[in-house]
């Protein structure tokens, strides 16, 4: 009867860390990509720029976008985004934008998607329901032979 509630246990373990491990997994660019995004290729004289990584845990915690944070207050706009699904780099620049500065992001590179941590709260919270579930399923199966 222990076995079965530790075997069911084990397995809603696994499940969630078999989820979470793919959940991290990023998308490659393209053969052949080159990067538009960097600060290099998008500064000019007298906008100074900076880089800020980012990541999709920003998006699933309540702490907020943290190159927002640090970055939108010190007047700095933010130019673009590299490709990556779970990890970037934002391109951030002080100054207004010009006629011929266009907010870029990568065709493939997820801009603007967003996981709410709810889901990923509920999918765990699901699979460790479903663990019990199959532990009692077990149980009964045992009680019963």
């Amino acid at each position: 009867m222990k076995q079965s509630l530790i075997h069911g246990f084990s397995m809603a373990v696994m499940l969630t860390v078999g989820y979470l491990s793919v959940a991290r997994a990023d998308v490659p660019p393209p053969d052949g990509y080159v990067e538009q995004c960097t600060v290099e290729k998008k500064q000019v004289p007298g906008k100074p720029c900076v880089a800020c990584q980012n990541d999709y845990r920003s998006f699933t915690t309540d702490a907020g976008d943290p190159c927002q944070q640090q970055y939108e207050l010190q007047g700095y706009t933010k130019i673009c985004k590299s490709y990556g699904a779970s990890v970037w780099t934002e391109v951030w620049c002080t100054g207004d934008l010009d006629a011929g500065t266009e907010i870029t992001t990568p065709a493939g590179g997820c801009s603007g998607c967003r996981t709410h941590a709810h889901g990923a709260r509920t999918s765990i919270a699901g699979l460790l329901v479903l663990g019990a579930l199959v532990s009692t399923r077990l149980l009964k199966r045992r009680a019963r032979g």
